[in-house]
């Protein structure tokens, strides 16, 4: 148990309880209030918010998009962003004296999970994905201090310095998206055929679901919260679980040895066309 101001909390360790609890699919297993009163501006009412059939519908949406046979077109994404970065490092290791550099990486790391992010999802569009979701960073910082998150409720409405801001951040935030969603939807009357970014296949699965919930969302909402979500849940998430395995293998090296000679056995001199390869993805026993 452990407190935050006023509020108590259970902090649970336990693997099995864990997996119960993330086996349990009852819909009264809802999500804290008062922390999804203080992350409305930044989550909306999207899925990480959502409680009963609203997290019921939307789970239903978005689902399907993270299946393997859709997420593995995105890997060439992925691929691209990554090598952009290790690029940069490199040239900061060539152009330092003596060929080391000290890097502190965890920023990189974030800056190449939102950059990915933005091309996953926003595709030709991802320049304005990154304005999007910098904002989003912005409005996830003032919302992080103790002040904003654990204070009183009722101050969140008052025209403080922090909430004109985070009222500023959000409907910047807002207008940005739905500007990318307006754009797409034009081409779409226009003929053109739209690429199949996360973005228009999550427009896809809204315009043609059939389920009574969606009659009474709105489209253009539920699309605004969903990519909030989509950005909080796997930004610092992925920046922090990379960090830590950099980490890791700085510490073992003999790990990184092992990890190299599976990398070379399984992919020889095919080592940058192994992303487009689910097969030889599958051989990584010992990397993933």
């Amino acid at each position: 148990m452990y407190s935050t101001g006023s509020k108590q909390h259970l902090y649970v360790s336990q693997p099995e309880l864990l997996r119960e609890l993330g086996l349990h699919t009852s819909l009264d297993l809802g999500r804290p209030s008062y922390l999804a009163e203080a992350f409305q501006p930044l989550l909306g009412d999207g899925i990480i918010r959502a409680n009963g059939n609203n997290w019921a519908y939307q789970r239903k949406l978005i689902a399907p998009e993270f299946f393997l046979n859709k997420v593995k077109n995105m890997l060439g994404v992925m691929e691209q962003s990554t090598i952009a970065m290790m690029k940069t490092w490199e040239n900061r290791i060539i152009e330092s004296e003596g060929g080391v550099a000290d890097m502190i990486i965890d920023e990189d790391l974030k800056s190449l999970s939102a950059d990915i992010i933005s091309r996953a999802c926003f595709g030709s569009s991802f320049s304005q994905g990154n304005q999007i979701f910098a904002k989003i960073a912005s409005l996830q910082d003032i919302l992080s201090k103790p002040s904003v998150l654990f204070g009183l409720s009722n101050f969140r409405f008052l025209p403080t310095k922090n909430n004109r801001e985070i009222w500023r951040l959000k409907k910047e935030v807002e207008t940005l998206i739905l500007t990318v969603v307006r754009d797409r939807q034009q081409e779409s009357q226009k003929g053109i055929i739209p690429e199949k970014d996360l973005l228009q296949m999550m427009l896809e699965s809204a315009a043609t679901s059939d389920d009574k919930l969606s009659h009474r969302l709105k489209a253009d909402r539920l699309i605004v919260d969903m990519c909030k979500n989509i950005y909080f849940a796997g930004h610092e998430t992925t920046a922090l679980a990379t960090s830590w395995i950099l980490m890791l293998l700085a510490l073992h090296p003999e790990w990184q040895e092992r990890v190299r000679a599976e990398i070379l056995e399984v992919c020889g001199d095919r080592f940058h066309d192994l992303f487009q390869d689910m097969d030889a993805f599958r051989k990584l026993k010992m990397v993933f």
